[in-house]
């Protein structure tokens, strides 16, 4: 029995005094020591639990009394508790009245009632009320912590890179659920880089059980929607870790004719190539120049003006055409002394082809 009713049941009726004559005003209660109560609630046809209240939206629910025009709140009790039971204790008083449930959510707003019920109580010691489920529409809410999820994506049958990624104009992936409605929602934390090919949550788990339908997407830079999977059921009931179902995003590339040369750099003098990134070789700034077979210099030359080390250069149409090029690259420390010079030849790329060379910026072929 709750706070609230033993407060209740220190006070059986108010009554007020006016000293000129004795006014008697009695508010209508229907608390006494004839029965003791017990009641239950379901919420869409279920034992409540602390995730279908919360998708719900109840907090608490109340018992209420009715006697014509007058509202008695009996009770107040957490939506998770499903029921309640006075016995042994008698608190009610014979009589006839009208009885309702209510659904209430943390603000106290009536989210759901049930139906007026009419209660006659003559001589029984102990009643049960008629039980009551809140019909409601619950927020739909994917997200918990039962089960961790992987999975992967693929574009036109090919593991994602950072170019294809740009050639096919996909900037990231998302993994969206449906509710039964068929009305589509996405949540943080499963949007991601196109060029990452899948994500795995483990070992943190981040959906709860039950019954969805997802799908996987492919979006632009402005967040449209440019190729998507085919929509999947996913029921969960017991499972610790689920992998999703990979999707291939069938995308029309744009022809174009693109020499792509990745940069890689060495950290010591040795005839080994030792491949590491620009701050991990020393590499500060470089300066580099693309020429084509009758060594013209193909704009940009940052021989002088130097750039940011990086790990690739990319040229495409209308820059290039199809034909054979090389390109030497210089580079700088911190402190901007040079540290090598290296030139990569044959360089060849097709009309429409995208073409990928490793350079080798290696400190002993450079003879730095």
């Amino acid at each position: 029995m709750t706070k609230r009713f033993l407060t209740w049941m220190t006070a059986t009726a108010l009554m007020a005094t006016v000293a000129a004559g004795c006014v008697v005003e009695v508010t209508f209660t229907p608390l006494g020591s004839d029965f003791s109560v017990d009641g239950s609630w379901q919420i869409n046809g279920a034992t409540p639990t602390t995730s279908s209240c919360a998708d719900a939206g109840i907090s608490e629910v109340q018992m209420l009394f009715f006697d014509g025009s007058t509202q008695f709140v009996f009770d107040t009790f957490a939506c998770t508790d499903g029921s309640f039971d006075t016995r042994p204790t008698k608190v009610l008083a014979f009589g006839s009245y009208t009885t309702q449930w209510r659904a209430l959510n943390a603000a106290g707003g009536i989210v759901a009632t049930g139906e007026m019920t009419p209660l006659v109580v003559t001589n029984q010691t102990h009643v049960t009320l008629a039980a009551v489920n809140f019909v409601v529409t619950p927020t739909f809410n994917p997200l918990g912590s039962d089960f961790s999820v992987d999975g992967m994506w693929q574009i036109n049958g090919t593991a994602p890179t950072t170019p294809l990624c740009a050639s096919a104009g996909i900037a990231t992936v998302r993994m969206v659920f449906y509710d039964a409605a068929m009305t589509m929602h996405s949540f943080e934390g499963f949007t991601f880089a196109c060029a990452d090919g899948g994500f795995d949550s483990r070992p943190t788990p981040v959906l709860a059980y039950g019954s969805y339908t997802t799908r996987w997407q492919a979006l632009d830079g402005t967040g449209t929607v440019i190729a998507q999977g085919d929509m999947t059921p996913l029921v969960v009931t017991n499972q610790t870790h689920v992998t999703l179902q990979p999707v291939n995003f069938l995308v029309t590339i744009p022809t174009t004719t693109r020499l792509t040369i990745n940069l890689t750099y060495d950290i010591d003098p040795s005839s080994t190539m030792s491949d590491a990134d620009c701050a991990t070789a020393g590499v500060a700034t470089i300066g580099y120049a693309l020429r084509n077979a009758a060594t013209t210099i193909i704009p940009p030359d940052t021989r002088s003006s130097h750039v940011a080390c990086t790990s690739q250069l990319v040229y495409e149409e209308p820059t290039i055409v199809a034909g054979t090029y090389s390109i030497l690259v210089d580079g700088y420390d911190a402190l901007g002394e040079k540290m090598w010079t290296v030139t990569c030849t044959d360089l060849t790329v097709d009309d429409n082809e995208q073409a990928t060379y490793n350079c080798a910026l290696d400190l002993q072929a450079s003879g730095g």
